[in-house]
């Protein structure tokens, strides 16, 4: 059995916008009273956060978002 740092992680992200546009590369995950919140898995997420569509962008665990 190896190290927790040799197991394999897989993210995402967790991108935050306090506007109610729709875009189609990314998912809706949930909706707060002031928040939108989409997930990304994959490459090119600094082109998001350049669009300034996004004020926050978080990366996380797979685990930490669809609880395995």
């Amino acid at each position: 059995m190896g190290s927790m740092k040799d197991m394999v992680k897989e993210y995402s992200y967790i991108l935050i916008s306090y506007d109610e546009g729709e875009t189609e590369e990314v998912t809706k995950w949930r909706t707060n009273a002031k928040k939108n919140l989409y997930t990304w898995k994959g490459k090119g997420i600094k082109s998001f956060w350049q669009s300034g569509t996004f004020q926050r962008i978080l990366k996380v665990e797979d685990r930490r978002i669809y609880g395995i």
